[in-house]
């Protein structure tokens, strides 16, 4: 029962899932070389990113721990990618606010 509570193993799947999904909805030529359609692609990319987070965060009880590991996960999948901090960080402290403020239904 203790060792749950360490266990991340779904959060950091959930994490480099929301990642890939962000990054082919959204890819990285597209933050290099914006077109007209630029704007709206990235706002569908955000939107179904917290909406899978909406989901995740009422399925599952996240502790601090785990909460924590989900934000650093994300972030280091998105600077793998090449996304700059300016267009990850805004994300990451989304999806975090998110977790953090939404409890699992019972």
């Amino acid at each position: 029962m203790v060792f749950s509570w360490f266990s991340t193993k779904e959060v950091k799947q959930f994490a480099n899932e929301l990642a890939e999904e962000f990054s082919k909805r959204y890819p990285l030529s597209e933050v290099q070389q914006p077109s007209s359609k630029s704007e709206s692609r990235l706002r569908g990319a955000k939107d179904l990113m917290m909406s899978r987070t909406q989901v995740f965060a009422e399925r599952n009880k996240l502790n601090l721990y785990k909460r924590a590991n989900l934000a650093n996960t994300l972030k280091w999948k998105f600077h793998e990618m090449g996304y700059a901090s300016e267009v990850s960080d805004p994300l990451v402290m989304e999806v975090t606010r998110i977790v953090t403020l939404i409890r699992p239904q019972r």
